[in-house]
Order: C-alpha cells, then sequence, then structure tokens
C-alpha cells in the first residue's frame, strides 16, 4: 500500500502560538481568538460544542472567564501543570470543546524537566545522557498530540532570549542577544502554524504612562498572509486572513505516527547503519589482504608497484582516504581488484577447468 495520498485542501484546525513576557498579553489575545473562533464557526453552519477548554498553570482562566460568559460560552478549566495530565487535558478537549487554550506550556516543561532531574537524582540538573528520554517523552506525551489532534489549539508561552558569542569592535568576544524564542523544548517554539510575540508598549508624558498597547509580532505564518506584520491590541479580525485558509470543519490531514522503522533494525538490535559499517570493515579487510596476496614481499619495487595498483584504483594513495570511502565505492574497487587478482568478480563461482584433452577409454559406437 502507497504511503502517498491525495493532498487535502488546507488544514482545518488553528494550531497558533503565543509567546511573550509576562504582562504582554498572551492570555488575553488567545482568549479573543478562542471566543472569535466559535463564533466563525457556528456562522459557517459547522456543529459545535459551545465550550472552550483552558489547561491552566497560573490562574489566568478566572481574569478572562467574564469574556466567555458574556459571549455565551462554556469555560471549562483544569489547573495543573503535569505533562501526564496536559495529555489527557488535550483528548478530553478534542472530544468535549470547540477550542483549547494551554497557559502556558513554559510550566508544564520546566517541571518536568526538574521531576525527571529528581527521579534521576541529579543534583545540578539534567544530564546529557537523559536528553534523550526527556525529549521523546515529551514528543509523545504533547507534540503528537498537539499537531494531530482535530482540535483548535493556542498554546501559550513565557518568551526566552537565544545568545551567541561574538566578536565585539574591540576584538574580544562577548556574548550578545541573537533572537527570541518559547520557553520550552527546543522544537516547541516551531511546531505551531501561527507563532506570534507578543509586547507590552507604553507611552510616557511627563514620566508618566498616558497609555499601554499590546503588539504583536507575527513571527510565523504558513498561510503567508500574515507573515511578518504587525497588529496592535490585536482582535479577532486581524487573524482572519490565516483562519479563512482553514478547512472550518473538515477533518485535516494528520501524521501518521503508528509507523515505525522496524524494517531498519536488524534482529540483535543493530541499526542499518551499524549493519553497513561492519560490511565497510570487512570489505577493507578482504582488500588488504588481497593486495597482500598480490604483492607480496617487501622489497623496494615491490612496495612502488603496490603503490601504483593502489592509486591506480582508489586515485589515492592515502590509507585514511581510503578507509573513510563509502561502502559502494569499497565494494567496487574490490571487485575490480578481484578481477585482476582471480579473474572473477568478487563473490562469483570461477568457471570449472576441464583438460583440453580428455582420453577416451572406449571407442565410440560409430567409429570405423
Amino acid at each position: 500500500m502507497s504511503i502517498f495520498q491525495k493532498a487535502m485542501t488546507g488544514h482545518s484546525h488553528l494550531k497558533a502560538g503565543i509567546m511573550g513576557l509576562a504582562g504582554s498579553g498572551k492570555t488575553y489575545t488567545a482568549s479573543s481568538v478562542a471566543i472569535g473562533l466559535v463564533g466563525y464557526m457556528k456562522q459557517r453552519g459547522v456543529q459545535i460544542k459551545n465550550t472552550v477548554a483552558f489547561i491552566d498553570t497560573e490562574n489566568g482562566a478566572a481574569w478572562v472567564m467574564p469574556r466567555f460568559k458574556e459571549a455565551g460560552i462554556e469555560l471549562m478549566v483544569a489547573r495543573t501543570r503535569a505533562l501526564s495530565d496536559l495529555r489527557e487535558g488535550i483528548k478530553w478537549a478534542t472530544a468535549n470543546a470547540d477550542a483549547l487554550i494551554i497557559d502556558s506550556i513554559t510550566h508544564f516543561w520546566t517541571i518536568f524537566c526538574d521531576e525527571y532531574a529528581t527521579k534521576k537524582n541529579r543534583r545540578r540538573g539534567l544530564e546529557f545522557s537523559d536528553w534523550r528520554a526527556v525529549k521523546q517523552d515529551w514528543r509523545e506525551n504533547f507534540t503528537d498530540l498537539y499537531l494531530n489532534s482535530p482540535l483548535h489549539i493556542l498554546m501559550c508561552g513565557r518568551q526566552g532570549y537565544e545568545y551567541d558569542m561574538q566578536v565585539n569592535d574591540a576584538g574580544k568576544k562577548e556574548l550578545v542577544k541573537t533572537g527570541v524564542k518559547m520557553k520550552a523544548e527546543g522544537e516547541t517554539g516551531f511546531e505551531p502554524s501561527l507563532l506570534m510575540q507578543m509586547e507590552q508598549e507604553q507611552t510616557l508624558k511627563d514620566g508618566s504612562v498616558q497609555s499601554i498597547d499590546r503588539v504583536c509580532y507575527v513571527l510565523k505564518d504558513r498561510s503567508t498572509f500574515l507573515d511578518g506584520k504587525i497588529l496592535r491590541n490585536p482582535s479577532f479580525k486581524d487573524f482572519l486572513p490565516h483562519i479563512k485558509t482553514l478547512d472550518i470543519g473538515g477533518a485535516g490531514p494528520t501524521i501518521d505516527t503508528t509507523r515505525d522503522n522496524g524494517d531498519l533494525i536488524t534482529e540483535d538490535g543493530d541499526s542499518a547503519w551499524k549493519a553497513r559499517e561492519t560490511q565497510r570493515e570487512i570489505a577493507l579487510e578482504e582488500i588488504q589482504a588481497e593486495l597482500d596476496r598480490m604483492f607480496p614481499g617487501q622489497s623496494a619495487d615491490m612496495k612502488a608497484a603496490r603503490g601504483d595498483y593502489i592509486e591506480q584504483v582508489f586515485g589515492t594513495r592515502s590509507k585514511t582516504a581510503i578507509e573513510k570511502k563509502h561502502l559502494a565505492e569499497l565494494q567496487e574497487a574490490r571487485n575490480t581488484i578481484w578481477l585482476k587478482s582471480r579473474g572473477h568478480a568478487y563473490g562469483v563461482q570461477p568457471p570449472e577447468k576441464f583438460d583440453e584433452e580428455v582420453p577416451m577409454t572406449e571407442q565410440p559406437k560409430d567409429a570405423a
């Protein structure tokens, strides 16, 4: 059965990420979009549950609850910071709500890492060897569900900074900010189809605050309609160019996470890569042995002839360069050497030799 299917028109569910510092307007903006989504689906004749789920890690749901009540939408809240609850919360919301707000994903990530370190008795935090298991658990319990659940999900997260070492004008290295990121597992901020950064902008006059605006920078929009836009005090209507590209009410495409690489893993647990490396080692050893057979002895003439032949076959006399060649190249060289040395290709049974004159033990019947 082919893994390819006819392409579908767009995605059916909003997967949005909103990051920012405290007070930047993440929760308020996520609530505006969730309320607008429910109304938008209703206008389009999509069957709705008239419910929004809110997984709350910092008691933000209580402040936006009146907005949902005013819109006539039921708000269901789960107050937790456990990754296991986040997993079950996404499943519950998929079955019982029209949209889900996660605020904030940062708490789930940091607490999961802290608990893992405690369980493994890591006094100085997670070690390098821990990250593979931690990232795998995060992917299975959150990322896969976030991407594949037929549910509108708005994920809020704290804003962090990316740093890099650069050389300043004085010729000295210094640590400088090079960008922003969502404080969570490294790939989490790249998962949303619509990613936004929120900032609080204050207008001052005579040393006092006159007004405060929430400014939204669209860092990523896969529909491209909002990519790079700056939205001031954004409302649901500001995000409609992206939302209109969604196949609202449709099933939408999903990634098949049940498929695995079992056919690439050998029975003893070695990967196909390791198996190829073993074949490389065998080929190198057989080439070495055959060259020793072709050019025996350590005389100057024999060494020169051997070197010339090696350069003819491999294009180099460097042992290191030959050892770094790919398996296919080594196999081709081994075959060339076998043809020269033995008169037949590697792995091919040589033709059986017959005597040119076979003595006749009896006279042919038709002999005179």
